[in-house]
């Protein structure tokens, strides 16, 4: 079982609102970033979960203002695949050069396919830039790499041989399993040859026996087929996922999203002090004129800005809710239904998840794999009302 959008809500979901990457970042704090890891893959593990997609490394941000740098992302991510994978597989992505959202997928319209956009980079600023964050996190023994959406020099990533067997497989010497993005495959014996070993969530090119008809018929090498077994089956056995009390499918576990399954609250009370930690470092002083800060009982405060107060959150029909976040669900699952009585309502309005929750103005969490629903949201002008 992956884990991928899959933490929905503290409240719902029995799991912890962790700080985003971004702001673990802005604390420069590895041991912060280990915790967090850490805690969020006993949660993980508890859940059923066998691999965490995560941490990302990849895009970079190679501006100031668009995220960490590499040595940074190096040095964070390493920590948090150790402390994931004290519980469950690691797995890294997105391996690589995958820089934008927009166009990172082909595009068909009226019989006709866009192909994704193609991250064009050359031999030094890969080593230096790209590969850099990737190689302390393969060193700090991730068991799984991901593939791209994105086309690397012209070549899709997930069937880009320069990407995967020369470099990642080679010159960094990665001895796990690469998996695809979801839906990232777009073809089949030539991905297998370029070192794809497994393809989420499903196949077209691998399914029905393709690889197994492609050896008997001398179009794929017999031992990559076993090398793409063996780096699947190696990683299973080494992060200890044979154990007898590893949490399995079908023990309180949804076989498949559509199911219902058992509630598990997962969450550790011991990581409350690391969660207000992690809270608090990523908060970044830019400039303290004058030793403003702290503040020291003004007669007189004034506080600017959309996000100085709860604002209404999004809910889908253009409907606002006050002070609450909404439930989302993935647009191309359709509405889910876990068997929790709590949700029973939340379904039956087929919210759509992977919008981001926003409000009118301010983005309150991200979107996608790493996204989840704050039981709820404290403003500067509720914190600072709570602190006089």
């Amino acid at each position: 079982m992956f884990a991928r959008c899959w933490k929905w809500s503290t409240q719902y979901c029995g799991v912890n609102a962790y700080a985003s990457r971004l702001h673990v970042g802005a604390s420069w704090n590895s041991s912060l970033a280990y915790q967090r890891a850490q805690f969020m893959g006993a949660e993980f593990k508890k859940k059923g979960v066998n691999v965490a997609l995560g941490p990302v490394v990849g895009p970079i941000g190679r501006t100031a203002t668009g995220g960490p740098d590499p040595y940074l992302n190096g040095i964070l991510g390493a920590q948090s695949v150790i402390g994931l994978q004290e519980s469950v597989i690691s797995s890294i992505k997105h391996f690589v050069a995958n820089e934008q959202e927009t166009n990172h997928n082909p595009i068909s319209d009226n019989g006709k396919t866009t192909q994704s956009t193609s991250s064009n980079v050359d031999d030094q600023t890969m080593h230096e830039l790209y590969m850099w964050p990737f190689q302390d996190l393969v060193h700090a023994g991730a068991g799984c790499v991901m593939c791209s959406y994105n086309r690397i020099n012209n070549t899709y990533a997930c069937e880009n041989s320069k990407a995967m067997n020369g470099l990642l497989k080679g010159e960094l010497n990665f001895q796990g399993f690469v998996v695809s993005d979801w839906v990232g495959q777009h073809s089949g014996i030539s991905s297998a040859d370029a070192g794809l070993d497994m393809a989420m969530p499903t196949s077209s090119y691998w399914d029905s026996g393709q690889l197994a008809d492609a050896v008997n018929s001398d179009n794929l090498n017999r031992t990559r087929l076993v090398d793409m077994a063996e780096r699947i089956i190696a990683t299973w056995y080494q992060f200890g996922q044979d154990a007898t009390d590893f949490p399995k499918l079908g023990v309180g576990m949804p076989s498949d999203l559509l199911e219902p399954h058992i509630y598990t609250d997962a969450r550790d009370p011991a990581s409350k002090a690391s969660l207000l930690q992690q809270a608090i470092e990523g908060y970044v002083l830019v400039k303290n004129v004058e030793a403003a800060l702290p503040l020291r009982r003004p007669a007189v405060l004034s506080i600017f800005g959309y996000d100085a107060v709860v604002q209404s959150t999004y809910s889908p029909g253009n409907q606002y809710v006050s002070g609450q976040a909404e439930l989302l669900f993935p647009t191309n699952w359709g509405v889910i239904n876990l068997g929790l009585p709590q949700l029973a309502d939340i379904a039956s309005n087929k919210l759509v998840r992977d919008s981001p929750r926003t409000t009118k103005n301010i983005l309150i969490v991200g979107g996608g794999s790493g996204s989840n629903t704050p039981a709820y949201i404290s403003s500067p002008y509720d914190a600072l009302q709570d602190k006089g």
